[in-house]
């Protein structure tokens, strides 16, 4: 089994600012998601600094159940650094780092998790694409 889990809090913040543009991601990621999400991966989506209400408004139903769970500021301190959060995450579902992938939009926070030996992890630009880190 593998553990996907996604921070993309810049991706999702363009919701307030420009809808198309989450709605252009949403739907060039739905059918990727729902093939690892019916293969019984988990999949965490990690809303570090987003309030999670913002983040449900910003995303359709059919694309938020998708998720396993949607990991928020509640359930992890703000300022925690990104690793120490991937860790929580990756030890509640009892799952290796080398069986995980860590998905953000922001290059320093993939830098902070790259240091979990054996984690993959990856650089997503909504514009671009994804980088393998």
């Amino acid at each position: 089994m593998k553990l996907y889990i996604f921070d993309l809090d810049g991706v999702i913040s363009l919701t307030n600012i420009l809808p198309f543009k989450i709605l252009e991601y949403e739907t060039r990621l739905h059918k990727w998601l729902t093939n690892i999400s019916n293969n019984g991966s988990i999949l965490v989506l990690l809303t570090h600094n987003l309030n999670p209400n913002d983040v449900l408004k910003g995303l359709s139903k059919d694309f938020r159940s998708l998720f396993t769970e949607i990991f928020s500021p509640e359930s992890a301190d703000k300022r925690t650094p990104k690793d120490v959060t991937v860790r929580h995450i990756l030890q509640k579902y009892n799952i290796p780092p080398s069986q995980a992938i860590f998905y953000d939009d922001y290059v320093i926070n993939v830098e902070s998790v790259k240091q979990i030996k054996g984690m993959t992890c990856v650089l997503v630009d909504p514009n671009v694409g994804i980088q393998f880190i």
